[in-house]
């Protein structure tokens, strides 16, 4: 219609890297990231839809696919948490695609796909003049976390560039984040965000980057406010891929109204935006990361060709 502000969101998630822990954990994350970018876009958390596609090893028993029990029950677990998540997020299902045979065979080698969900989402906006920007409007605006930080690094982004391994990767709780997302709109709809970005890939890290680069601001974060930070490697707090978390800016006059609409709820003042185009992080007093917009503008930049990853 031309004669009001309604707008959509078209939103996705797709996590295949957690297949190699848990395809359940997979798919619980990759509607959790659909939903959770809903509602970073200004989306009613009751108004949306998902739609399912399945990228899957072929799950059937031949003589050529000797692990064809294991790749079936991955599938199941994947849609047991498809289903448990969805419900609680009251997220219908209105269509879908199933790819099932994703292999190939090279001599006498059998390659096939990580089991894999994509997750489309669209969903409703009341009023698409009060959808917040991804990136930090201005200089003197308060930044705060949302959502629990977990400090598992395992199959995260960090671990590949790394070439690690960091153990286990973090869970997930939907339930717990419901009451989030639903304050998380009702503060968006009443104009107290001005930014949010939702955290994936890197974490924390990547995401603060990716908002002062886009706003063209810096910013001075403190890390000694997330909860375990007096024993936690900084980098577990930086880069953790924790699900169902925001990075989110506030004015400074709004500080009290924002904090009281999430009372009960977790979220963690970190600092505020800087007129200088500098990054920081801090931890225990110490400044453990800095980078100019300058340079992570570059890195943004870099292609990755010659770099290869598991």
């Amino acid at each position: 219609r031309y004669d009001d502000w309604a707008g959509i969101t078209v939103t996705h998630g797709i996590c295949p890297r957690l297949s190699d822990y848990d395809a359940g954990l997979m798919a619980a994350c990759a509607v959790d990231e659909a939903f959770r970018a809903h509602i970073a876009l200004g989306g009613d958390p009751e108004r949306a839809a998902g739609l399912d596609n399945f990228c899957w090893p072929d799950p059937l028993p031949s003589p050529g696919n000797p692990d064809a029990e294991r790749k079936l029950a991955q599938l199941v677990r994947a849609c047991r948490a498809l289903a448990d998540t969805c419900r609680v997020y009251h997220l219908p299902l209105v269509s879908g695609k199933d790819s099932m045979k994703n292999d190939a065979v090279a001599g006498d080698r059998r390659i096939s796909v990580r089991p894999t969900l994509l997750v489309t989402l669209a969903g409703f906006v009341q009023d698409v003049r009060k959808v917040p920007s991804t990136d930090f409007p201005g200089p003197g605006l308060l930044v705060y976390l949302l959502g629990r930080t977990e400090g598992a690094l395992g199959l995260s982004i960090l671990e590949r560039v790394e070439g690690a391994r960091f153990g286990n990767p973090p869970g997930i709780d939907p339930a717990a984040a419901m009451p989030l997302y639903r304050a998380l709109a009702r503060g968006i709809s009443g104009r107290l965000v001005l930014s949010c970005h939702d955290l994936s890939d890197g974490g924390l890290a990547a995401a603060a980057a990716e908002s002062c680069l886009g706003g063209r601001v810096g910013a001075d974060l403190i890390l000694d406010a997330l909860p375990g930070a007096e024993t936690a490697e900084p980098a577990r707090l930086l880069f953790s891929e924790s699900p169902s978390r925001f990075l989110v800016s506030v004015r400074a006059e709004d500080r009290e109204r924002f904090e009281r609409s999430f009372a009960g709820l977790p979220h963690r003042f970190l600092g505020g935006t800087t007129a200088e185009p500098r990054l920081r992080f801090r931890h225990a007093g110490r400044e453990v990361l800095s980078a100019s917009l300058e340079g992570i503008e570059a890195a943004y930049k870099t292609p990755i060709a010659g770099r290869r990853y598991p």
